[in-house]
């Protein structure tokens, strides 16, 4: 579990290093990796970053919409007689149509936190029930919606899940490991005018588990056998997401709605009747998650 996480931070820390460079956005929504010499009144002087060396390159400032520096800070290009862009003006970076931008955020800002429009995130929570979970997300219509794609695997006996659906009373279910999880949803974000934003949607996925279904008695167990349990769940997901200028992104959602598993190999008893070790086959659920992410 501590290699699991240390690898997580690792790969969080690695995307830092993507932005130790000069980082020009042109308005053909194309972004090139530079170390920018000089930006002019008309012209702005740059080599390239993997060739330092090389000739000195010379683009238009009417070509280029925004410059992002190495140390972080960020400048919005425009020629001097040109006017300036209205706060809530639209704005294209590579595709990315961004809107309703607010008073107190800058097109800068806005061109910075939306410009992105895939992420990939780790849900921390899915440790706790040992597993691997990560959410791929990809905004459109103007940033106000995502689709979600959640993925997850399992490293060991999904304990959580165990105590809450699985307890021990009669004929019973043991979980031994989560082989696979994939879903797919869809988020709704009511307004973008900070880049903290609060979104809602619906989510439905596919979860499969080896298990033992055992048979209990007099003489515990009387009767088992190793099958597998495919659970569907439909939720309906509310959370925030935080993105910053670093391209990391923050989420806490919770997700509530209801489940329904089926083994694919029912226990029987020895005159072949079906036993039930699934007390509740459709029944309430809920997903819980903090993710860390970077968007691209």
């Amino acid at each position: 579990m501590k290699r699991i996480i240390m690898s997580a931070l690792l790969v969080t820390g690695i995307s830092h290093g993507f932005h130790a460079q000069d980082q020009l956005f042109k308005k053909d929504n194309t972004k090139i990796v530079v170390k920018v010499l000089e930006v002019g009144t008309t012209e702005i002087r740059y080599k390239m970053f993997d060739n330092l060396n090389g000739p000195t390159h010379i683009e238009n400032k009417e070509n280029v919409s925004l410059i992002i520096y190495q140390n972080g800070e960020h400048q919005v290009v425009s020629q001097s007689a040109a006017p300036a862009p209205a706060p809530d003006q639209p704005v294209t970076v590579n595709g990315n149509v961004v809107t309703s931008v607010s008073p107190h955020m800058t097109r800068s800002d806005s061109l910075i936190y939306y410009g992105h429009a895939n992420s990939i995130s780790l849900n921390f929570l899915n440790f706790f029930n040992n597993e691997i979970g990560i959410l791929y997300r990809r905004e459109f219509f103007s940033s106000n919606f995502n689709i979600v794609i959640p993925i997850a695997f399992g490293v060991s006996k999904p304990s959580v899940t165990q105590n809450i659906y699985f307890g021990r009373g009669g004929n019973y279910i043991q979980l031994g490991n989560k082989v696979m999880e994939g879903g797919f949803g869809i988020h709704y974000y009511p307004s973008l005018r900070s880049n903290t934003n609060y979104f809602i949607g619906p989510m439905v996925r596919y979860m499969q588990y080896t298990c033992t279904q055992y048979e209990t008695g007099w003489v515990w167990p009387v009767n088992s056998n190793n099958t597998i349990l495919n659970r569907w769940a439909f939720s309906l997901t509310n959370g925030f997401i935080y993105r910053t200028r670093s391209r990391l992104t923050t989420s806490l959602f919770a997700s509530v709605g209801f489940k329904s598993d089926e083994v694919a190999d029912p226990l029987t008893d020895f005159s072949g009747q079906p036993i039930v070790t699934i007390p509740n086959p459709l029944s309430f659920y809920w997903w819980s998650g903090f993710e860390v992410g970077f968007s691209f």
